[in-house]
């Protein structure tokens, strides 16, 4: 045995001795179809996330033909759109290609796909864990056939078990970074959706627990002739996993009528789906049941034979681990995570929508000037009204791709007067004298800026409510209804506590406002995400900047709009990508000597375009055949598939993509030649005079280089 291993090992060695790498890279970028072209995507993601090929392929022989999706027109379009691989012109000079992530090349193979399916179905009720435990239960009931059922218990400490959730991890990342969260809303790759008929279930759904469902869709990979399922109220989760996956006819039954009808394939099989009673109805005409668990939350799975119902499984649904489980497909704009006790539930939403349209609007009317030091595309906001004379007087509104929806809309009234902004003259509100523990504004204006930019997050809210009056009133109308131990015990500073009401107010406000934001630019949706994870949606960032330079001079009513803060935001909320200071120092100089301070920004780069997963977005003013213009200038074209250039070879053109799957791309600073011009004019030639140009003789166009690990110019 010994030798052997010897033998393989002086093998690799003289294999590894005669390498020409040079060669074998050529010809791995040269083959760009078929095998060696997988063979390079794949291996790429399993070096990025440290897998071995041997675990890969382990777990595609577990998966393989484990389920087929049916032959549905809609299932159809979305794998031929997920698995299209050509890539089309972007803002020049930029192409997009989509990319070879894993849960893409998983899409292409019709004995794999139904993972791609199967993932990106339960994404529409459920996050990554939820989803996780789900296929990882199945893959192994499904290996089981005529075996003992395993218990939920002896589930989670299977052997099996803990070999998949690995692996099942990364791929169900790759869906949703690759599949689910590109997939933007009314697209071919948006996740699967009920089907209209089924639109009177509640959006949020009524879903089967993890093992219960794995439990269930292992009995359905091979059904008998007729199944039953009986229950309550629709099973979304199931439902919708059924419409893409079962083969046979489906019927959904409520309250004895028949509201869906269909048949999906070929299989001579029936699945009736028995409900009680339709979702109730809000205003809109939308389901939204309350959400509260309940011990009655139950359906049984019966087979029909002759006549008689067998039962086959029973369980619950609505429990715990469905009800703490958060979408995670793209939503709405202007759709809020954040919930309220059902007493206030209308009143606060009303008052932090509101609060967030009456902040885009002061935001959109502030007037501008163009910021004279630098090259970098930023202004000053005059936060007092400006005699402009007869001069017309741009503002902000002016710069912003297009009107957001949120200040044309109608969102109830705040019943109280308001003030949006008041510089403070002194402190009168206990969150007030909390923000004095902060920092002495009296003497604020001998503080360095960067004292304000190292603020912790949880203190900035407070600076906020200083100069904003319309957020310190929406907090105190909160409090009103807050039961939280701060609220109760009447304790007047502003506690940052993600339960009390103050908290979900002040965010939910902040949300809507960087939506708004998001909006204005031309973003058609938003990334999914929590009331866990969304924070402040960025939107703080926004309002700081524009009060900048008040916060250090009170007589100086003046702050800041920059590109770089408002593209964070409007990526944070888009993209759904973390902020943009977080991936590359592009704020900041970067230049490896020491520049006087006046020349640091000159030396600065500005991004231009920024990629998360399978979806990008870029400035259109990139592109130099089209005439610039400040007017709308801050605004972003959309772009699926990854970013890269074409690069013309001796033998054909090559796509060079960006590698990486969060990536910040950034320009050169451009130089005004103006002035240059006026100083030294050309000469006025006759006509009929020849003027000689050198030819160019540079055959390289466009050119992307890596920096750092995560950013390209």
């Amino acid at each position: 045995m010994s030798s052997n291993l010897d033998l393989v090992a002086k093998g690799m060695d003289i294999t590894a001795r005669g390498i020409d790498l040079i060669t074998v890279l050529a010809q791995v970028s040269n083959h760009a179809e078929g095998y060696s072209l997988i063979l390079k995507e794949v291996g790429y993601w399993l070096g990025k996330e440290g897998l071995d090929e041997m675990e890969l392929m382990k777990f595609l022989k577990s998966t393989r033909a484990l389920v087929r999706p049916n032959e549905q027109r809609e299932v159809g379009g979305f794998f031929d759109a997920v698995s299209d691989r050509r890539p089309r012109p972007s803002v020049v000079p930029l192409w997009a290609q989509p990319s070879g992530a894993l849960g893409r090349l998983i899409a292409g193979d019709p004995f794999q796909r139904w993972l791609t399916s199967t993932i990106c179905c339960l994404f529409r009720y459920h996050d990554e864990r939820f989803i996780k435990m789900t296929v990882s239960s199945l893959i192994i009931l499904a290996s089981r056939p005529g075996q003992k059922l395993l218990t939920e218990y002896e589930l989670a400490y299977h052997p099996e078990m803990l070999q998949l959730e690995e692996i099942v991890s990364k791929v169900i990342d790759s869906n949703w970074l690759h599949i689910a969260n590109s997939g933007i809303i009314g697209s071919d790759t948006e996740c699967p959706r009920l089907p209209t008929e089924l639109k009177w279930a509640c959006k949020r759904g009524h879903n089967i627990a993890s093992y219960k469902l794995a439990v269930v869709l292992s009995k359905l990979c091979n059904p008998p002739r007729e199944i039953i399922l009986d229950s309550e109220l629709l099973l979304t989760n199931l439902t919708l996993w059924l419409t893409w996956h079962f083969s046979g006819r489906l019927r959904v039954v409520v309250s004895g009528s028949v509201v869906y009808d269909r048949t999906l394939g070929q299989a001579d099989s029936t699945v009736e789906l028995r409900v009680k009673r339709f979702c109730s109805m809000d205003e809109a005409g939308q389901g939204c049941c309350p959400i509260e668990h309940s011990q009655a939350n139950s359906f049984e799975m019966m087979e029909n034979v002759a006549g008689d119902l067998r039962s086959l499984f029973t369980g619950e649904y609505d429990n715990i681990q469905t009800l703490r489980s958060e979408p995670r497909v793209r939503t709405k704009l202007y759709e809020s995570p954040f919930r309220y006790p059902q007493g206030c539930r209308k009143r606060m939403e009303i008052q932090s929508l509101r609060t967030g349209q009456e902040l885009l609007r002061w935001f959109c009317s502030l007037p501008i000037k163009k910021e004279s030091m630098g090259s970098r595309l930023s202004f000053k906001v005059l936060l007092a009204p400006d005699d402009a004379g007869d001069r017309p007087i741009e503002r902000v509104a002016d710069l912003l791709g297009r009107t957001p929806q949120l200040l044309v809309n109608t969102c109830g009234e705040l019943g109280r007067n308001f003030v949006v902004f008041s510089p403070p003259r002194e402190s009168a509100s206990p969150e007030r004298e909390a923000f004095s523990d902060i920092m002495d504004m009296d003497n604020v204006s001998e503080l360095s800026r960067g004292q304000i930019d190292n603020t912790v997050f949880e203190e900035k809210p407070l600076i906020l409510l200083r100069y904003f009056p319309i957020l310190q009133d929406l907090i105190d109308q909160a409090k009103l209804s807050c039961k939280c131990g701060n609220c109760a015990k009447d304790d007047p500073t502003f506690i940052w506590d993600e339960h009390c009401l103050r908290y979900t107010a002040f965010m939910e406000a902040m949300l809507y406002f960087a939506h708004g934001v998001a909006d204005a630019f031309g973003a058609p949706d938003i990334s999914g995400c929590s009331a866990a994870t969304s924070g402040d949606s960025g939107a703080m960032e926004i309002l700081l900047d524009a009060i900048d330079d008040c916060v250090f001079d009170p007589s100086n009513l003046e702050g800041n709009l920059q590109w770089h803060t408002v593209l964070s935001t409007v990526c944070q909320n888009f993209l759904g990508c973390p902020p943009l200071d977080k991936l590359t120092d592009a704020t900041y100089n970067d230049s490896p000597t020491d520049i006087p301070h006046p020349f640091m920004q000159h030396l600065g780069t500005t991004i231009i375009a920024v990629q998360h997963g399978d979806i990008a977005v870029v400035a259109p003013w990139i592109d130099l055949t089209e005439r610039l213009n400040l007017r709308r200038c801050f605004r972003l074209e959309v772009v699926q598939g990854r970013l890269g250039i074409p690069i013309q070879t001796t033998e054909n053109v090559r796509f060079q993509a960006i590698a990486r799957d969060t990536s910040v791309i950034e320009t050169q600073h451009t130089e005004d030649v103006s002035d240059y011009e006026n100083l030294f004019k050309m000469p006025v030639r006759d006509g009929g005079s020849e003027i000689q140009l050198t030819a160019d003789k540079c055959n390289v166009r466009d050119l992307l280089r890596a920096p750092g690990s995560v950013h390209l110019r």
